[in-house]
């Protein structure tokens, strides 16, 4: 997998490395400064909005029209701000013969959600919680004792 470092060059990543990987969202000013007004500004206040909205939903309670909208717009950026969808934005631009700036997939990610936002918020949701006691603690417990 292909990404920008800061110094805005290509570098190469193993899919495995994708998620720990920082500054996807930095831009680079035209001195080579980090600009993180996209991750500082725009995500965390996306971001920030999800937890109450989950925390109603494990609770039992149902969301009100703007709480629906918390979450399809968190789901709209979650979709449009992938490292893949970043390579498909640079690879239908030079299929295009356009030049794509080191900048340009973090802006046009900016400009893909509330489109995105709108669709989700249409569709109909079906909502389903598992009440299930299981935990990932229980996946360290063995589940037979076959040949102890």
């Amino acid at each position: 997998m292909r990404r920008f470092g800061r110094d805005g060059q290509v570098k190469l990543i193993g899919v495995r490395d994708v998620s720990v990987h920082r500054d996807i969202y930095t831009l680079r000013t035209s001195d080579g400064q980090a600009d993180v007004t996209i991750e500082t500004d725009l995500l965390a206040s996306v971001d920030g909005l999800f937890p109450p909205v989950i925390d109603l939903l494990s609770s039992g309670g149902m969301p009100n029209y703007w709480q629906w909208r918390h979450l399809s717009r968190f789901m709209a950026f979650q979709l449009a701000r992938t490292l893949r969808i970043f390579q498909v934005f640079r690879d239908e631009g030079s299929r295009l013969g356009i030049e794509i700036g080191p900048n340009d997939p973090q802006l046009a990610m900016l400009h893909q959600p509330p489109f995105l936002d709108k669709w989700i918020c249409r569709m109909k949701w079906i909502l389903g919680r598992n009440q299930s006691s299981f935990s990932p603690a229980d996946l360290r417990q063995p589940r037979c004792n076959v040949g102890r």
